[in-house]
């Protein structure tokens, strides 16, 4: 199927392929094994930029049960876009993937880990341009969804834009 935004709808965008919208409705977690995705954003203010090892260590600390886990470590689409040849954008997030059995436990898994995170001194409160507080943590609460799309392999760039993201680490 081809997926298309809900705006899209009824438009020719599918072709021969039937046309599903990226809606809870059209996607579900597996039962069985699946891949849990942390996001890590840097913060907006860019006050903390972690190395992988860092966010890795942090991870481990809130859930030492990680630890032995095994983990796919890779920074984000976003992160490290230079134009010719001068950085432009530098790290912007990194994702850690790790294999897990059932992929349907994935939401709570995520919500736990998040309030770990908190409990082991890694939350924290963003303010938003309005004055409101939101609530942070080194990882994003809100990715653990069937219907999310992972945006994992790169930016797609033209010159003089290029992207030279640092080696996955396993």
């Amino acid at each position: 199927a081809r997926v298309l935004s809900r705006a899209e709808a009824g438009s020719e965008k599918g072709g021969d392929l039937p046309v599903i919208h990226r809606t809870r409705e059209n996607f579900s977690w597996p039962q069985g094994e699946g891949v849990f995705m942390l996001d890590h954003d840097v913060r907006k203010d860019r006050s903390v930029i972690l190395t992988q090892e860092e966010l890795l260590a942090a991870i481990t600390k809130a859930c030492p049960d990680l630890s032995s886990a095994p983990m796919l470590l890779t920074h984000s689409a976003s992160s490290h876009i230079y134009e010719d040849g001068k950085l432009i954008q530098g790290q912007a997030g990194m994702r850690v993937y790790i294999r897990v059995k059932d992929a349907t436990d994935i939401p709570r898994a995520g919500a736990a880990l998040y309030k770990r995170l908190w409990l082991a001194g890694f939350g924290f409160i963003e303010i938003g341009q309005s004055g409101a507080m939101y609530e942070r943590s080194l990882i994003d609460a809100s990715v653990w969804t069937p219907e999310r799309l992972d945006f994992a392999e790169g930016a797609n760039c033209e010159p003089p834009y290029s992207q030279c993201r640092p080696d996955h680490v396993l």
